[in-house]
């Protein structure tokens, strides 16, 4: 199965840039649930002593807010503190990686606000057939990982175990998020890879970070018309994804951080938001495409014949 396309004509590095991209946040959102998974098992590692634990405990709630003046503390480091530092550590790691790509991508998009299309229609076939391959193998991975946490979860309750105490929760959740995790890094490199050949959703993304006057006065005609029409219609999803993702993450750190609402499920809130957030961000871009694709000359595909020309080197002659 070819992974990677090798564009005929890329002029503007958008397919390294783009191939980058589907290794750096699948890797950064695959770290945080596998901490997430470790720290789950973590609450079976023995206690520390109560003075390392309350200066973890101590540490961690300053590093989440000392703003709080205390009303924050970290639930599990009152029994074990080794649990917080796990998944603290992972968090930090995989949300680093998630900026440096949120970071990669706003630098880019500044270089080069918009694109013509270079991709020829089998390239993008061959870039959809990846697509389905990669995001049909982590749904089955995240079916199976449901089905190991639901029989680790049964075998549990057999044995006479409290499965819903925290302790017998968490290998059941630990290992289903286990599998969650390489699960989530081939769905998300499968969108990635394979969305990335379509020039049209790349260009309404830039635009709403592109400043609305820069085209009033660098565009004119038709062209200005398409450009500010997507540009307005991402610029009010893009406002609508961040408050939802905004929800998502509060309900998410007070279900984990806030001792009395404490629980191993805190973050499906955060999981919920950011499926939102995708059905939010596809419902913009297939309204920006039905009315701007077709008057877009950016979007246009390229002929096989011309592509194949470019890439043929010129006859050489001897002397």
């Amino acid at each position: 199965m070819a992974l990677f396309l090798e564009p005929l004509d890329d002029p503007y590095g958008y397919d390294a840039y783009r191939l980058l991209r589907s290794k750096v946040v699948p890797a950064g959102l695959a770290t945080v649930v596998l901490g997430c998974a470790l720290g789950s098992f973590g609450l079976w590692l023995p206690h520390l002593r109560g003075e390392d634990a309350h200066a973890i405990a101590t540490e961690l709630t300053d590093f989440l807010g000392m703003v709080s003046g205390g009303a924050l503390a970290i639930p599990v480091a009152d029994n074990n503190a080794a649990v917080s530092l796990i998944v603290m550590i992972f968090l930090i790691i995989g949300f680093s990686l998630l900026g440096y790509a949120r970071t990669n991508r706003k630098n880019y998009m500044a270089a080069y606000p918009r694109i013509k299309n270079f991709y020829t229609p089998s390239q993008k076939a061959q870039a959809l057939r990846v697509r389905r391959r990669w995001i049909a193998g982590g749904i089955s991975g995240l079916a199976l990982s449901a089905t190991l946490g639901a029989a680790i979860a049964c075998a549990e309750a057999a044995a006479g175990m409290d499965a819903l105490s925290h302790r017998g929760l968490a290998i059941p959740v630990g290992a289903t998020l286990a599998g969650v995790a390489p699960s989530l890094w081939m769905i998300a490199h499968g969108v990635i890879v394979g969305d990335r050949v379509d020039i049209f959703e790349y260009n309404y993304q830039a635009l709403s970070q592109t400043n609305r006057y820069d085209i009033r006065v660098n565009q004119t005609g038709e062209r200005q018309r398409v450009m500010l029409g997507e540009q307005r219609i991402a610029s009010r999803f893009h406002v609508v994804n961040r408050c939802i993702l905004g929800v998502g993450i509060f309900c998410t750190v007070m279900l984990w951080v806030v001792p009395s609402l404490h629980t191993p499920f805190a973050f499906v809130p955060l999981a919920v938001a950011c499926l939102l957030w995708y059905v939010v961000y596809k419902v913009g871009e297939q309204l920006a495409r039905r009315r701007y694709e077709a008057p877009d000359p950016d979007t246009d595909d390229v002929e096989e014949s011309a592509a194949l020309a470019k890439q043929q080197k010129p006859p050489k002659f001897k002397a």
